[in-house]
């Protein structure tokens, strides 16, 4: 009988059987759900916000996009469900450290192959909230292409996993 895990992946060594969803698949989600949609949403609320003063047109586009990443993450991802893909938790208990070295705190996480907590969707998606974007952006894709997972998935026991 062979065994349904890869040795040495980054899926095997978090005790799900699950494999990551193909980086393809991730690519093209991720492409309607943090660019296309963003984009809309910005254009839409920005020129209802076009008499506005900077700083509340800043402010209110700001709150728009980390509510999105909300939204999407905790109930409903066009990208995703366009693609046939979800998001679940691992199950385990995540642990938030500095440069993984320093523990800060742990926190509990939903159950394996349930939706994620609002914990692990807030650590899932630190390092694309705006003002640390660019970063961010770049570092998660490094991480997309290389191990086919953010590194936020791998930190906050989420993973993305084919089938709706």
């Amino acid at each position: 009988m062979e065994e349904n895990t890869m040795k040495g992946s980054s899926w095997d060594a978090s005790g799900s059987t699950t494999p990551p969803a193909s980086k393809r698949m991730r690519f093209a989600a991720d492409f309607i759900d943090l660019l296309i949609i963003p984009a809309v949403l910005g254009g839409v609320f920005g020129v209802l916000l076009l008499t506005a003063s900077d700083l509340v047109r800043d402010i209110v586009l700001t709150v728009i996009y980390v509510g999105w990443v909300f939204v999407r993450d905790l109930y409903f991802s066009p990208g995703r469900w366009m693609v046939g893909l979800k998001l679940i938790s691992l199950g385990h208990d995540a642990e938030i450290s500095l440069f993984g070295f320093v523990k800060l705190f742990t926190f509990k996480t939903a159950p394996a192959n349930e939706k994620p907590s609002l914990p692990q969707v807030f650590w899932r998606n630190f390092w694309i909230y705006p003002y640390i974007l660019v970063v961010g952006y770049i570092v998660e894709l490094v991480g997309l292409f290389v191990k086919s997972e953010r590194f936020m998935d791998l930190a906050a026991k989420t993973r993305v996993v084919q089938g709706r």
